[in-house]
């Protein structure tokens, strides 16, 4: 098939290549992690399970995808902000609407304006790394998703070369607060949005990952040129991978076969504060991929919401593939799982995946909206 370079099955390959990385790159954290042979089972298993869900293709059930977003998003947002919290989901709503309806032309410069606002009143992370600490708020949030989803959604109808330099744009942007995750995500979701829209081959996709790769690295180590690091950005990129995985082998060999926190993770909506001080005991924040939480939290067993995954992954990209209409969601989604391969959004992951879920459902006769006549 054409398409199959970006199918779900490049998360495997994604994620067994940056394992691998992480094993040759260990020596640089063979001070403060260890090798357990268990790990390499616990990654097999997830992997697994991914690939199982990746035969199947869930039903369009649009109601049911609605409700379950609401839920999660108003059990997440009382969780992490009690009564006040109550309001994001009807924010949320609100999105899903606007995804729906809105004219997509509108959110590029929206997103564009939020992301210039920020610099000009928090400063700039490229000529100040110490900034990029506070930088994460409200309003850059909201201009990176309206940018976000406006590249993705205007990639069908607008030309090539009119995507290209939004895209250069908004990278540009982007680059000056040195989130390698935001641009990471940025690029995969255009790349793979022209892609399987015809608009751009392979080699285009090759020859653009040489200086994308070469920003990335750069990001990387400009961001933290305040600490005190002995690495150059080649080293400190191969550190970051080897950290990552000492991270899941600790994870594995404290979390045994039966997990934790035995579904107190679902508690929160982001882990890796709450996986942090347990390993290290003290207050920070880590990346242990999208299987540390669950191993941590129950064990071998939990990892069975890779399945999940892989059914919504694969239930996505075919509505792509049989209709563009479809496309915005599947590269979105997979963009940001992508991202999993380092980062542990889970479980706010999964609130994204019933989004999606829904959002590509075919809609029934009875939801859509008719003239009434009197």
């Amino acid at each position: 098939m054409q398409y199959k370079l970006v199918s779900p099955y490049l998360f495997v390959l994604g994620f067994a290549g940056y394992m691998s990385v992480g094993l040759l790159s260990f020596p640089y954290v063979s001070d403060r992690f260890s090798l357990y042979p268990q790990t390499f089972l616990y990654l097999g298993v997830g992997l697994a399970c991914f690939v199982a869900g990746c035969q199947l293709v869930l039903p369009d059930s649009r109601r049911v995808y609605y409700a379950i977003t609401l839920v999660l998003a108003t059990f997440f947002a009382y969780q992490e902000y009690h009564l006040p919290g109550l309001i994001l989901p009807f924010v949320a709503v609100g999105v899903l609407m606007a995804i729906q309806h809105a004219n997509k032309k509108w959110f590029i410069p929206l997103g564009v304006a939020l992301i210039l606002s920020q610099l000009v009143l928090k400063g700039i992370p490229a000529l100040n790394p110490e900034l990029r600490q506070a930088n994460v708020n409200v309003v850059f949030i909201a201009g990176y998703i309206f940018i976000f989803l406006g590249l993705t959604f205007m990639a069908r109808e607008w030309d090539v070369r009119k995507v290209g330099l939004c895209f250069a744009i908004t990278l540009v942007l982007l680059a000056l607060f040195t989130y390698r995750v935001y641009v990471l995500e940025l690029i995969l979701v255009v790349f793979v949005s022209l892609y399987m829209l015809g608009k751009i081959r392979i080699r285009h996709i090759f020859f653009s990952a040489i200086p994308l790769f070469l920003l990335v690295v750069a990001l990387g180590y400009l961001g933290v040129t305040y600490q005190d690091w002995k690495y150059n950005a080649l080293e400190l990129l191969l550190y970051r991978s080897a950290f990552t995985f000492g991270v899941i082998n600790s994870i594995v060999q404290k979390a045994g076969w039966w997990g934790i926190t035995h579904g107190g993770i679902w508690l929160h909506f982001s882990t890796s504060a709450v996986i942090g001080p347990y390993l290290f005991g003290y207050p920070c924040n880590i990346t242990s991929t999208i299987m540390g939480p669950m191993i941590f939290d129950g064990g071998i067993l939990e990892l069975g919401w890779m399945g999940f995954f892989g059914a919504g992954l694969n239930t996505l990209y075919r509505k792509a593939l049989k209709d563009r209409c479809n496309l915005p969601y599947y590269a979105i989604v997979l963009a940001i799982f992508l991202m999993c391969i380092d980062a542990s959004f889970f479980p706010s992951i999964v609130l994204l995946f019933f989004a999606a879920l829904y959002l590509a459902s075919e809609k029934k006769k009875s939801e859509e909206p008719h003239d009434a006549t009197l």
